[in-house]
């Protein structure tokens, strides 16, 4: 959510290299093979003229397809067994044939970067494909997935870029979701920008464990995709997508805005929402919703002619860097400034709303996207709520019909009520006194927290709608985002939180809900010389759960009573990677249901169903089953429905008790309208599979506490009275109270801190025998001389207490290319002594290209308290930044020699333990990071980095920039 202060990237036109390996069946090593590439262009050729019956000869049928869509087979690939696509992977590629799951995989590395990719075949530029991909629901696996075409000659006079089809999707199974140990499907729509031979690449994220991929079918769809079902009824509420860019047509509907609208009517969805403000120049030079981009007016224009809506949404950076436009002397970033907050409101106005106050089409402005908002890292106090209310009243004086939405982002490490100054003190509460209502005390200090961002109910204008992002995957967002809490310890997920949600706002209610699989931007650029696909480095994986848990997030907030008006599918760039039939769902059950506030049915149990009504214009019933087992509910009515309404999948109800199936996390509408006013009376439920799950729940609970004790890790007394507390629960079958207590006690923390304690790097420091003067010489460290110039370092007389040299040790972060290439590339050495008084060390860092950037500053970072911060749960205690420049401090020197940079320090014992003196047998948190930003090219941000190594990587995507739990440990001797 940063601010783009470049001009629109224009696509360099290249051709793709086709790469042919051996297949590397052996497992990880040291230093991956390069890639190797041969006979391109011949490779290219001869694939795309093989005859299409010979690629789809052995194809088995898939799992499931949409039921709607006519399709021909272009394409097939079977990843454990193909030799027909041209292919090409980093060296550590493997496959097999897995009998449990009945199919063929094929695995990248288990190290964050690893990847393989195949070429396919397409049908037709311009024409909606399908791509299927069956993948195992067995571990836990973060892949990520890209889907590329080069650029090709523009069909569009209006088009500002050469065409090129490019998509970044994939899947997330495990971690806080349950795995079904079996092959599981997903559906991406795309559109071809040529009739080329595509790339479908597939990468890792998980430090620790390989991506995998099994088939994939492409799929040409003959004719027209079909309009949602019930596209024609009235709609009482507003469903959208979110485009990150208008210019996301050329990469992925071909330059043509009718394919956009004939994907919308496909999901059932009328409103578009975009970026009015990124990729912009600096002084940006629109006097109308037309400048930077030449797409714009032929979306609007076809939305206006199709009747679909569009909003505007504006999502600066307004808390950090410089900002500036024509005939405006103020920084815009500093909404502090009463002058800066005036600027925008009239910017918006003048230059969005005004000129477009008589389309049809404009309904509404943003300032935050569906899926984020400008004030999580807001440090202005109130100063945003006071820039929305600005914003609000300028913009209704142009065009009273326009929504304004204050969009409030998902929980982050940014923008989380635990991170607020003072709210560490809940969480001591918590731990110190186990029968407090964390829940409670969440509620209480949300209220604070979210008045200062505007949202206490006095915003004063009518049509502001607060907004919330409710991630699909918010498990996932919460582990990848970076600072972000860890999931077990935030507690914050309004979907859970019923006294937060009753109290939020002092009465109101959140009437906005954007959905959203992205997590961040990434950068991976994998590249072997010549392109297997076009230099292009930005991935933003989708990560959506697999099966029903897609909706999980939706369907607890729902049961809190959280009201959705609009609702978007959020994501960068109009990625369609789509769980097709529940997605269609709840888009139907939502433009079925009016804009109230529907109310808990009287007397009803609202467990494992949530069941709320409201009448108008006949009886309106929402229900929601918030758990992951299948439940029954029997609606009993004060009088019989002689002809009901359909149900959201079509189906019609009548008669005086209405008995519905709900899946795992199911949302229903039922809608009925017989010129008759209607009630529920009373509610019946059952879900017998709640007994297994909730005793499956309690069983590894109990495991992971074993688990726990036996590693040695710490845990409070809570976990232990939790136990006790939920096993009578579910003996007295209090299904409610023992999920809730499970959910408090958070099940994946004991197995958490049981990995900690027996997985994380470990290193032994010796005491320091004689005089260390902190020179850079490091003529006083045994075995230590320094590096020649140009020359590698010295070999050690005794092993380096930490050693970065291996493609183990790259890192998954957002703004990180893993272009590393070797130990010659980037690496280092780490030496430790300690004396009482504090810890000595020698970093060494070799680079075959040194520069004094910031981005290629190394970071020595600690923690204490079984590797938590004691200030804030996730926060390292202390952090030495240590950047490339030569100088002398009295605790610090850095000398540069060559190509190894030489950093000699002394720690403070205060600083490192809060103790005056260090004692042996004291084990501390510690990690090492070394960043290198050698190939800058493609880079669109200035703090992006083409590789970095950390000591410690096992904490699944947690930020070794940020984040304790990725410390390592090292023991004084």
């Amino acid at each position: 959510m940063t601010l783009r202060l470049t001009t629109l990237a224009k696509f360099a036109a290249i051709i793709l290299a086709v790469a042919v390996t051996a297949r590397a069946d052996s497992p990880d090593s040291a230093s991956p093979p390069a890639p190797q590439v041969a006979e391109m262009q011949n490779k290219v050729a001869e694939f795309a003229a093989l005859p299409q019956a010979t690629l789809v000869a052995n194809a088995p049928q898939p799992p499931e397809l949409p039921a709607d869509l006519k399709l021909k087979l272009v394409d097939y690939i079977d990843c454990a067994d193909d030799e027909l696509h041209p292919y090409l992977h980093d060296g550590q590629s493997r496959s097999e044939i897995s009998k449990t799951l009945g199919g063929g995989l094929r695995y990248t590395g288990s190290y964050a970067g690893s990847y393989f990719a195949y070429r396919l075949r397409v049908a037709e530029a311009g024409k909606p494909h399908l791509l299927v991909l069956t993948f195992p629901d067995n571990a836990d696996r973060m892949t990520a997935i890209s889907l590329s075409q080069p650029p090709a000659a523009a069909t569009d006079a209006a088009a500002d870029a050469p065409q090129a089809m490019k998509m970044e999707f994939g899947y997330r199974t495990g971690d806080l979701l349950p795995v079904s140990g079996r092959m599981v499907s997903s559906w991406v729509v795309f559109y071809p920008t040529s009739d080329d031979p595509a790339a479908l690449l597939v990468a890792n994220w998980h430090p620790r464990i390989p991506a995998a991929l099994s088939q994939a079918w492409v799929y040409v769809i003959e004719g027209d995709l079909p309009p949602a079902f019930g596209s024609g009824t009235k709609l009482h509420r507003q469903a959208g997508r979110y485009d990150h860019l208008p210019t996301t047509l050329q990469t992925r509907y071909g330059n043509r805005p009718a394919n956009l609208l004939a994907q919308m009517d496909y999901l059932g969805l009328d409103e578009l929402s975009m970026l009015a403000l990124d990729h912009r120049q600096l002084y940006y030079p629109s006097t109308a919703f037309g400048g930077g981009s030449g797409n714009i007016p032929q979306v609007l224009g076809a939305l206006e002619v199709r009747g679909k809506k569009f909003v505007a949404a504006f999502d600066p950076d307004c808390t950090t860097g410089v900002y500036t436009m024509p005939d405006q002397p103020h920084n815009l970033c500093n909404i502090g400034d009463n002058n800066v907050r005036k600027a925008w409101a009239q910017f918006i106005v003048e230059d969005f709303v005004k000129p477009l106050k008589n389309s049809k089409s404009l309904t509404g402005i943003m300032f935050g996207t569906p899926h984020a908002t400008v004030g999580t890292d807001l440090e202005s106090g109130t100063s945003y709520s006071q820039l929305i209310s600005l914003l609000s009243s300028e913009a209704l004086k142009a065009n009273q019909s326009l929504r304004v939405y204050q969009g409030l982002g998902p929980a982050t490490g940014n923008d989380h009520y635990l991170r607020k100054t003072g709210s560490h003190s809940i969480v001591q509460k918590w731990t110190s006194e186990p029968k407090t209502d964390m829940q409670e005390l969440l509620a209480d200090r949300a209220q604070a927290y979210l008045q200062d961002y505007g949202l206490s109910g006095h915003v004063g204008i009518p049509s502001t709608l607060l907004f919330r992002g409710c991630g699909i995957d918010d498990a996932s967002y919460y582990r990848f985002y970076r600072s972000g809490e860890p999931r077990y310890w935030m507690l914050d997920s309004m979907a859970r939180n019923r006294p937060l949600t009753q109290s939020l706002l002092f009465g109101n209610r959140l009437n906005g809900l954007s959905l959203n699989h992205v997590t961040q931007w990434r950068l991976m650029q994998l590249r072997a010389g010549h392109e297997f696909w076009w230099d292009y480095p930005e991935m933003s994986p989708h990560i959506p759960p697999v099966g029903p848990q897609v909706l999980a997030p939706l369907t607890l907030a729902l049961a809190t009573e959280v009201e959705p008006f609009a609702i978007w599918t959020a994501g960068r760039g109009s990625q369609t990677a789509l769980n097709d039939t529940v997605q269609r769902q709840w888009i139907r059950v939502f433009r079925r249901m009016p804009y109230r506030h529907m109310m808990p049915v009287d007397d009803a149990p609202q467990y494992p169903v949530s069941v709320r009504s409201y009448a108008l214009d006949g009886l309106n019933v929402l229900l929601t089953n918030q758990t992951s087992v299948e439940a029954t509910v029997i609606l009993t009515l004060d009088a019989p429905i002689e002809q009901g309404e359909r149900l959201s999948d079509g189906s019609p109800v009548k008669g005086q008790k209405i008995s519905l199936q709900l899946p795992p996390y199911a949302i229903e509408g039922l809608l009925l309208q017989d010129g008759h006013e209607r009630h529920v009376v009373s509610v019946e439920q059952s879900a017998p599979g709640l007994s297994g799950l909730m005793a499956a729940k309690l069983t590894e609970f109990e495991r992971a506490m074993k688990a726990a004790a036996e590693a040695g890790a710490e845990m409070e007394p809570r976990f232990a009275e939790t136990l006790t507390q939920a096993r009578s629960a579910i003996d007295a079958e209090k299904w409610q109270e023992a999920e809730n207590l499970l959910d408090a006690a958070i099940i994946r923390e004991p197995a958490l801190r049981a990995r900690l304690a027996s997985a994380r790097p470990r290193a032994e420091v010796q005491k320091a025998t004689g005089e260390i003067k902190i020179d850079g010489r490091l003529d006083d460290w045994p075995g230590l001389q320094p590096a020649a110039d140009d020359s590698p370092p010295a070999p050690a007389a005794a092993p380096a207490a930490i050693v970065l040299d291996s493609h183990n040790q790259l890192i998954a972060d957002a703004f990180v290319a893993n272009r590393w290439t070797g130990k010659q590339d980037l690496s280092a050495e780490l030496h430790l002594a300690w004396r009482s008084e504090g810890l000595y060390f020698v970093l060494r860092v070799q680079d075959d290209r040194p520069t004094d950037d910031e981005n290629e500053a190394s970071l020595l970072a600690w923690s204490r308290g079984g590797h938590r911060s004691w200030v804030v749960r996730n926060d390292y205690d202390g952090m030495l930044f240590l950047p490339r420049k030569a100088g002398e401090s009295p605790n610090l020197v850095t000398r540069l020699d060559g190509t190894s940079v030489i950093h000699e320090g002394f720690i403070p014992a205060m600083q490192l333990s809060g103790e005056d003196e260090l004692d042996s047998g004291l084990t501390l948190g510690l990690n090492l990071v070394v960043s290198d930003s050698d190939d800058r090219r493609g880079m669109p941000f200035a703090w992006c980095k083409s590789s970095v190594l950390a000591w410690s990587v096992l904490q699944d995507g947690y930020s070794v920039f940020s984040d304790a739990q990725t410390c390592g440990e090292i023991t004084l001797k």
